[in-house]
C-alpha cells in the first residue's frame, strides 16, 4: 500500500465516517514501512498524522496497542 492510497481513503467523502477502515489502512501502511518511510512520503504522512489526531480528539477512534 502506498501513501496515495491511504490519502485517497482519508479524503474520500464515501469513507468519511468509516473510521475503522481508515485506521486499518494506516496501520497496514505503517506495518509495510516498519524500516522507515520514504522522503517523498513526508507531506502525505503529515496529513495522515493530522487526521489521526483529529479522530482521536473527536473520540471516534481509540488507540490499540498490537
Amino acid at each position: 500500500m502506498d501513501i496515495q492510497k491511504v490519502l485517497e481513503l482519508i479524503r474520500s467523502a464515501y469513507t468519511e465516517q468509516l473510521y475503522d477502515r481508515k485506521a486499518n489502512a494506516i496501520l497496514k501502511f505503517c506495518r509495510e514501512r516498519k524500516d522507515g518511510f520514504y522522503y517523498d512520503e513526508i507531506t502525505g504522512l503529515q496529513e495522515v498524522v493530522e487526521t489521526i489526531i483529529h479522530d482521536l480528539k473527536e473520540g471516534v477512534v481509540r488507540i490499540f496497542i498490537v
